[in-house]
């Protein structure tokens, strides 16, 4: 705490009337610890139990009065009972009479301790005594030394750090330490200890150190952009998937899950939204070795993190502006996601059990019509297309509608509820983890072991996980340390072979089609809408794996050592090398089998189908990447009176190669052997390839503080990537930071609300270097068709055929980065506020022109370093925490408003002012107008408003349809009126509220998330009534469609194949903010007395959910979804319920 005491002359009256305030000051003290004391020794209870157990007993008189039993508990058995009847009579008859006959007595100690021990037996005292320290050694003053439970046995540590607190011989003491700003530790004594013990800083705190690249600093003292996220907030989320659970937590963090498919559910992740549509994933870091966001094949994927088992984790940072990220160089332009995971601390083992079993089920349901519903909706469709004709099949007879509608003929019309029909009503995810933490002075470990276990929502799909970890570090010599760590992950993903298109069909199949005839046989369905032949069928068959499988192994190997020396001729010089090995194998086979289903004939005979392929087929990918890593660094920290430095010097040097092979083979003879040997060798094909890259780099650093108020620092990387042509491989990217501590100034010292003031700020320049490999060469591919082949002496030769012109010059995309930010904590901690504004500019981002070239080039236009884009916004993060006797709370919102718009990008030649990118949000190709769409101006009400003008984008609208606006004015709707009608697919404004409570031995933990100013398109399969040519199903919400009888409709006449309505439009944006849920946990842990002899440390038992409420204003699909229309093969997000407990020994 920062001292703001002020001296002053004081007048000698004053200084006489402020001696004798002391006095009584003191008198009252005194006074009040005598009546203390006084009331301890004659304390009376009133008490009336009969033959209970002698423990229940005392922890009866324990609770109505200051005392604090300590006994061993072989001394008093737990069959051992007693009676007491007593009104208001002093604790120590009471004692006296409930333990005549039981051989036993007690003794009063000090600090309101009693001692029950046999009779004759003197009671001993042992004696816990030490010193508490800081992460860097120093000693902590002031430190609170209790007995748990106890409101009298205490101490507290003197200004070195020492402390002294005796206690009673018998039992088995469990003694707390806490300090605000850090984390409290318990130590269970059972005998005379010295300890030396570690407070950490407590999450928040201004002590808190947080890992920044390549180093860690306070939190104090950081000059840049950087938000830190614990691994127990990460735990209270029980989603199997850690990108899922970061999501509101930290501010300019965008995190949107996509899919709810076990192990494929990752969320997309952003820092500080989209700058570049080439790759705007952030840069992942997992105990210092950055992540390559390659597959097997060298091809950049977006980021995602590894499924690391939670419980491994110790913090998240993210590094947000160029102050911070400026070490990660040329891949830092879109922000840094650095995982830390745990380590070893010295003390005895601790063994640690965790248990979560989860069920899962969809946060939103599309509510689809019945059948009946069905009928009576496609009959009014064609009615409206003017094509209504059953004899046709072009709609349904009265005749037929009254047997929809009774259910009489359940073969020919069924009312099926397809969702329930294919999915299962929950799904069920289980994961266990068993840590073992320890160590000495001399060596620390941590190790772990975890086992996850996800079904499907339909019984063929699922994912398990098996990992192993070991952190290991040790002291070789007084200054020479070694880190091992070594991390091994096993994968397994099962799936069907319609994979998560199986999700869709009860958007697309029609309720009146059954899935099995009365019969039971399974009915065979032709799936609309162009999907595989092989999907064709019983879909409840194939959602059984009846049809084949799809199946992903998945075989990491991580590793990481490192030497650090400290140099002894110049202090506070140390020397690190690092190596790092990491490997992933991918094993994929999909195998597609025939099976059995029939169709129902007119004269209701059956004809069995096999569906599929007639003969099963096999096809198996292997890939595996390897990346080597090798470092070597200088560092250098040391203070001089006022003035400390810390600076570093490093070199890095990192190498990627990946192989991929491919096989298949059809024509099966048995669908038994899911072997390739034994398919048809006719039917064999293989591909394959491979990949390989390295970068060199050197990276700096150099940091300097003046009094403890004054903040400076710069850093650098020089990167070299061989991606780039010879010429332009390597590049400089910089940053300088600098902030000022005002709260150390004695003008600010002054105003006792402020305990913290810094005020920030960075510039720097990073870069991207995530683009496709050897653009700069010359590619060719072998011809096919009648165009990949050539005559020469009367024979056909296959061609060479040229891909993309090479472009010999081009680079990195690069990002200068300005923030500036304010940190501030008021009334001792009580109130904390954090501000940032940044603002980025990208340049050089690649991107082909918007031009062709004719067809006698031989080639397409290569991608050059054309756009730019510029990106700005403010993040607010505020805290409140406080104490109220026993209750704890916490509340902690924040919230991120981010705009980007297009400076300049390639665009078509003529194209008209209001379709322009520029000043707009960045759509993912500005150059193929992917953004722009037709302004609704409402829906046509009558045939005179549609011929009063402008004329209709087509000939055959009717009143009902969607009309659009004239931008041009030349009296028709055409495509050049077309403007850019959406922001994108991710919201600019983004928040969280983190809410935390603590009282006795409860607690409650809940994440509030949300997302505003942001619009998706709903089109396509399940969004349109009837859409791709009447291939999905109409929901609840088209019942509000336009009638004459209902002009006033929420949507348009109902239709089939009306282009006019299907045109990409600003009627079909949905605003799509939401505020939800995203976990609430509550957990109670058991008191130390009911753990009395069990050999159990601690124990808590606790509930939690994932996605629990959701409040948004859009229909029948998950606003988190991260595509921007609802698509026909999405996998709906999961709401979990989840219940789980931890002990540890």
């Amino acid at each position: 705490m920062l001292n703001k005491q002020t001296t002053a002359p004081v007048p000698g009256a004053v200084r006489m009337l402020c001696k004798l305030k002391l006095v009584a000051l003191l008198l009252l003290l005194c006074g009040l610890s005598v009546s203390a004391a006084t009331y301890s020794q004659t304390a009376r209870i009133t008490l009336n139990m009969d033959n209970s157990p002698l423990r229940q007993v005392l922890q009866a008189i324990q609770k109505s009065s200051p005392y604090k039993f300590v006994y061993n508990t072989s001394v008093l058995p737990a069959q051992l009972r007693v009676s007491v009847h007593a009104d208001n009579e002093p604790v120590a008859d009471v004692l006296t009479g409930i333990l005549q006959n039981t051989g036993l007595s007690f003794t009063l100690l000090e600090n309101n301790l009693i001692a029950i021990t046999p009779k004759g037996q003197q009671v001993q005292e042992i004696t816990i005594s030490g010193m508490v320290i800081d992460e860097d050694y120093q000693p902590l003053p002031g430190v609170t030394v209790r007995l748990k439970d106890s409101r009298t046995a205490h101490t507290a540590t003197d200004e070195a750090g020492h402390f002294g607190l005796r206690l009673p011989a018998a039992g088995d003491h469990v003694v707390i330490f806490s300090h605000i700003g850090f984390e409290t530790q318990e130590l269970r004594v059972t005998k005379d200890t010295s300890v030396q013990l570690i407070l950490r800083p407590a999450a928040g705190s201004l002590k808190q150190v947080v890992v920044l690249g390549y180093t860690s600093q306070k939190k104090s003292s950081i000059t840049g952009s950087v938000v830190t996220v614990s691994g127990d907030e990460i735990r209270q989320n029980p989603s199997g998937n850690i990108s899922n659970t970061l999501a509101g937590h930290l501010p300019g963090l965008i995190a949107f899950q996509g899919s709810g498919q076990p192990g494929r559910d990752d969320s997309r992740l952003l820092v500080r939204g989209i700058s570049s549509p080439t790759n705007s994933s952030p840069l992942i870091v997992i105990d210092g070795i950055p992540q390559e966001s390659v597959d097997a094949s060298g091809a950049q994927v977006n980021a995602v993190l590894p499924h690391i088992d939670p419980n491994d984790i110790e913090s998240i940072s993210v590094l947000k502006d160029a102050g911070t990220a400026a070490v990660y160089g040329a891949r830092a332009a879109n922000g840094v996601i650095l995982i830390t995971t745990k380590r070893g601390r010295s003390g005895k083992p601790v063994l640690s059990y965790t248990f979560n079993g989860s069920w899962q089920k969809p946060t939103q349901l599309a509510d689809m019509v019945d059948g009946y519903q069905y009928a009576t909706l496609l009959n009014e469709t064609y009615r409206n297309e003017g094509t209504f004709n059953p004899a046709t099949n072009k709609g349904y007879t009265d005749e037929q509608l009254e047997m929809i509608r009774t259910g009489s003929d359940p073969d020919r019309y069924a009312n099926t509820d397809w969702y329930r029909e294919l999915m299962k009503p929950s799904a069920f995810q289980q994961r266990h983890n068993m840590t073992v933490n320890g160590g000495s002075d001399k060596a620390k470990y941590f190790i772990s072991g975890g086992y996850l276990d996800q079904d499907g929502a339909y019984p063929a799909a699922g994912y398990k996980q098996y990992s192993l970890r070991s952190n290991l570090d040790a002291v070789i010599t007084n200054r020479l340390m070694v880190s091992l760590n070594i991390n091994g992950r096993l994968e397994k993903t099962v799936d069907q072979v319609a994979g998560s298109a199986v999700e869709s069909y009860y958007r697309q199949i029609s309720p009146l089609i059954p899935s099995r005839f009365s019969n039971g046989y399974y009915n065979y369905i032709s799936i609309p809408n162009g999907f595989s032949s092989l999907v064709n069928g019983s879909p409840y068959l194939v959602s059984r794996g009846e049809g084949g499988y799809s199946n992903t192994d998945l075989n990491v190997l991580e590793t990481v050592g490192s030497l650090t020396y400290s140099i002894p001729f110049i202090t506070g010089l140390s020397a690190r090398g690092t190596f790092s090995y990491n490997k992933y194998s991918t094993f994929f086979k999909y195998f597609v089998k025939p099976y059995v289903s029939y169709i129902r004939n007119d004269d209701g005979t059956y004809t069995s189908r096999t569906t599929g392929n007639t003969r099963a087929s096999l096809r198996e990918d292997y890939r595996q990447r390897q990346t080597v890593l090798a470092e070597a660094s200088l560092r250098y920290q040391r203070s001089f009176g006022r003035h400390a430095v810390n600076a570093m010097v490093l070199y890095t040097q990192t190498e990627n190669k990946g192989d991929n092979l491919s096989a298949n083979r059809g024509n099966f003879p048995s669908a038994q052997i899911d072997q390739l040997f034994a398919g048809d060798p006719a039917t064999a094909t293989t591909t394959g390839g491979g990949f390989r890259d390295a970068r060199q780099s050197v990276v700096g650093r150099l940091g300097y503080t003046f009094h403890d108020r004054y903040l400076f620092e710069y850093s650098f990387r020089y990167d070299g990537s061989d991606v780039f042509p010879p010429g332009e491989r390597f590049g400089f990217f910089p940053s300088l930071a600098a902030g000022w501590i005002l709260s150390e100034e004695p003008f600010i010292r002054s105003i006792p609300a402020i305990t913290f003031l810094k005020v920030r700020g960075s510039w720097g320049r990073l870069g991207n270097d995530r683009i496709g490999r050897f653009d700069y060469l010359n590619a060719y591919t072998l011809g096919t068709g009648l165009e990949g082949y050539y005559t020469f002496n009367n024979a056909d030769l296959q061609a060479l055929v040229p891909g993309v012109i090479p472009n010999a010059s081009f680079t990195w995309e690069k990002a200068e980065m300005t923030n500036i930010g304010v940190e501030a904590r008021f009334f001792d901690d009580l109130l904390g506020v954090e501000a940032d504004y940044f603002y980025k500019r990208t340049r050089d981002i690649l991107g082909s022109r918007a031009a062709s070239v004719p067809a006698t080039i031989g080639g397409t236009l290569p991608n050059e370093n054309l756009s730019v884009v510029d990106n700005k916004g403010i993040e607010v993060a505020l805290s409140h925490q406080h104490t109220i006797g026993q209750l704890r709370y916490s509340v902690r919102p924040n919230i991120t408003f981010n705009r980007n718009k297009v400076v300049y990008a390639p665009q078509p030649a003529g194209l008209l002012p209001w379709q322009s990118a520029i000043g707009h949000p960045i759509a993912l190709n500005p150059a193929n107008l992917s953004n722009l769409g037709y302004v609704a101006t409402g829906l046509y009400q009558s045939t005179e408003e549609i011929e009063k003008g402008p004329t209709p984008l087509y000939s055959n609208v009717a009143p009902g349809d969607i009309r659009y606006a004239d931008l041009n004015g030349d009296g028709a709707v055409t495509p050049d009126d077309r403007t850019i009608i959406t922001k994108g697919d991710y919201p600019e404004i983004i928040y969280g509220i983190t809410l935390g409570a603590s009282f006795k031995g409860f607690d409650l933990n809940a994440l509030f998330q949300g997302a505003g100013n942001i619009r998706k398109y709903m089109v396509g399969l399940g969004a349109w009534a009837f859409a791709g040519s009447g291939s999905s199903v109409p929901m609840e919400q088209h019942l509000d469609r336009w009638t004459p009888e209902n002009t006033d409709a929420s949507y348009p006449r109902l239709f089939k194949d009306n282009l006019n309505n299907q045109a990409l439009s600003s009627y079909w944006l949905r605003n799509a903010a939401y505020l939800r849920l995203k976990n609430l946990e509550i957990g109670y842990t058991i008191p130390d007395h009911v753990l009395n002899g069990l050999r159990i440390n601690s124990a808590r038992v606790y509930v939690s959910g994932a996605n629990l409420l959701t409040f948004t204003n859009m229909k029948d699909v998950d606003p988190e979804s991260a595509v921007s229309s609802f698509g026909a093969t999405s996998y709906l997000l999961q709401r979990l319920y989840n219940i789980g407990f931890n002990v540890k020994f």
